[in-house]
C-alpha cells in the first residue's frame, strides 16, 4: 500500500508498497523441501509432476513462445462495447455473461440501476466497468434478489470519517459488506468476497459511478458486463490456475531461455507451493516475450499500457517487468489494476499482475510477489494496511505484525507465508480458474 498526499489512490490496489527495509524476503520457498514437485511438458501446458527439482522444466523443452497452441486464443479481444459474450470457453462450471453496452453515466456521474437475473445455482457473481481510460469508475451500487445491498454509496451502519473520505476515492463501496474497489479505466466487484455475504438468486440490480481526472463527475459512456458461475460439482475435479508469463528481459529472462535458469524453476515452485497448500493446481500455460523498453513501468499510465496486452481468456497475464515506479519515482514490488481482475476478458487496462523482478532480485522474493498479485486478481485483499486500517473482511486473517506470515500481507517480509482457509475460499470461487475436467 502506499499514500500519495495522505489520499489512497492507485495504490489501493497495488499489491505491496515497497519502502527502505521492506525488501528483504524469504531464503526459500515457503513450506518448500528438496523434494519438491517440478514442472514437465504435458498436452495443455506445464504441470507438475514428482520429479526432482534438478529435473524441472527441461532447457531445451521450454517453448519460446505460447505453449501448446490453443492454450492462448489467436482471436484474442479488446475490452470494448463488440467484447462478445461467448469468448470465453464454458468449461465444466459454464460462465454466463450478461452485456449492457453503452451505459450513459449522468452529469453526477452516475448510471442508471441496471437489473440483471441471477440463477439460484450461482456461486459467483462478477461485475466489470469498462470506460475511458483516464475516468476512475466503481461499482456504487450492487444489490440482490432479496434486495440486500452488498455494495452501496452509503454501506447501512457505517459512518464515513472524515479520513475515509481523504483516504478513499470512493469510501461507501469500500467499507461495504461486499468490499468493491475503484479502477481506472476498469472496476470491478465481485460477490461474494468474504462468508458474511450471502447472495440470494433472483433480479439483481447495479449501479456504476465515475469521476474523470480533475475529479469532477464523469459523464460518459461505460460498458457493463455481469458474468455469472454455478458452483463446481464433484465431476469437475479440482480448481487450476493457468499462468500466462511476459518476459521484458528483467532478471534475465526471455520466453526461450528462462527454463535453462535454475532461478527461474526455483520461483516456479515457490508459486506451485503456495498456491497447492490453498487448494489449487498451477499450470504455466504460456510464456512470450515483450519489448525490452518495457522493462520499466510506470503506475498507472504505463502499467495500463502494459495490462492492455494481456491476451488470456482463461487464467492469469502475469508481466514480469524490471522496475515498477509512481510518478515520484518511488518503487514498487507488484501492481494490479483490479480487485478481482477482469476475469475472461483480454486486453484491457487490468488483464494481469505485475511483478519488479530486478527490483526483487531473490527468486523466492519473486514467487511470493507473482502469489500475491494473483492472488488480488482473484479477488483477495491486503489482511490490513499499514496503519491498521481497512482490515479485509476475512476473520482468518492475522493483522498487524502478525499478517507477515500471509501471502496477501502488504509488504515484502522473510519468513514462511501461505494463505489461509478463507482466502483460499475466495480465490476457489473466481472465475478465472477452471477445473480439472476442462484440461
Amino acid at each position: 500500500m502506499c499514500e500519495a498526499n495522505g489520499r489512497i489512490g492507485w495504490c489501493v490496489v497495488l499489491a505491496l508498497w515497497m519502502a527502505p527495509g521492506c525488501l528483504e524476503v524469504p531464503s526459500r520457498e515457503p513450506g518448500a523441501s528438496a523434494s519438491d514437485p517440478a514442472w514437465s511438458a504435458g498436452d495443455a501446458g506445464w504441470w507438475l509432476t514428482d520429479a526432482a527439482p534438478g529435473d524441472a522444466v527441461p532447457g531445451d523443452a521450454v517453448p519460446g513462445d505460447a505453449v501448446p497452441g490453443d492454450a492462448v486464443p489467436s482471436d484474442a479481444t479488446t475490452a470494448d462495447a463488440s467484447w462478445p459474450a461467448d469468448a470465453a470457453p464454458r468449461g465444466c462450471a459454464p460462465v454466463e455473461y450478461q452485456a449492457f453496452p453503452d451505459v450513459l453515466l449522468d452529469l453526477e456521474g452516475r448510471s442508471a440501476s441496471k437489473a440483471f437475473e441471477v440463477p439460484a445455482d450461482v456461486a459467483s457473481v462478477v461485475v466489470v466497468v469498462v470506460g475511458r481510460s483516464s475516468d476512475t469508475y466503481v461499482v456504487e451500487e450492487l444489490s440482490d434478489g432479496n434486495g440486500q445491498p452488498w455494495v452501496s454509496a452509503t454501506p447501512h451502519g457505517t459512518v464515513v470519517s472524515v479520513r475515509d473520505a481523504e483516504a478513499l476515492v470512493f469510501p461507501g463501496p469500500f467499507l461495504s459488506p461486499n468490499r468493491a474497489v475503484w479502477g481506472q479505466g476498469v472496476a470491478t466487484a465481485g460477490v461474494p468476497n468474504n462468508p458474511g455475504v450471502h447472495a440470494a438468486a433472483g433480479q439483481w440490480h447495479a449501479r456504476v459511478a465515475g469521476i474523470d481526472a480533475l475529479g469532477a463527475p464523469a459523464r460518459a459512456l461505460v460498458n457493463l458486463w455481469v458474468m455469472t458461475r454455478p458452483a463446481p460439482g464433484p465431476e469437475c475435479g479440482g480448481p487450476t490456475l493457468a499462468l500466462h508469463l511476459h518476459f521484458t528481459g528483467a532478471g534475465g529472462w526471455w520466453a526461450g531461455t528462462a527454463g535453462h535458469d535454475p532461478r527461474f524453476r526455483r520461483l516456479l515452485r515457490t508459486v506451485t507451493a503456495l498456491y497447492r497448500d490453498a487448494g489449487i493446481a498451477v499450470r504455466l500455460a504460456s510464456m512470450s516475450d515483450l519489448d525490452a523498453r518495457l522493462r520499466i513501468v510506470e503506475v498507472p499510465g504505463g502499467l495500463s499500457q502494459v495490462f492492455a496486452r494481456g491476451a488470456a481468456e482463461m487464467g492469469v497475464d502475469v508481466f514480469l517487468v524490471g522496475r515498477l515506479q509512481d510518478a515520484s519515482g518511488s518503487p514498487l514490488a507488484g501492481a494490479t489494476a483490479a480487485i478481482p481482475g477482469p476475469a475472461r476478458m483480454p486486453g484491457t487496462a487490468a488483464s494481469g499482475v505485475a511483478v519488479a523482478v530486478d527490483l526483487l532480485g531473490d527468486a523466492d522474493a519473486v514467487g511470493v510477489a507473482v502469489a500475491h498479485e494473483v492472488g488480488h486478481f482473484l479477488g483477495l485483499f491486503h489482511p490490513d494496511e499499514r496503519d491498521g486500517r481497512y482490515p479485509d473482511q476475512l476473520a482468518d486473517t492475522p493483522r498487524g505484525d502478525a499478517a507477515a506470515a500471509n501471502v496477501m500481507y502488504r509488504s515484502t517480509v522473510t519468513g514462511a507465508q501461505r494463505f489461509s482457509p478463507m482466502q483460499a475460499t475466495v480465490m476457489g470461487r473466481s472465475l478465472t480458474l477452471s477445473h480439472t475436467a476442462d484440461q
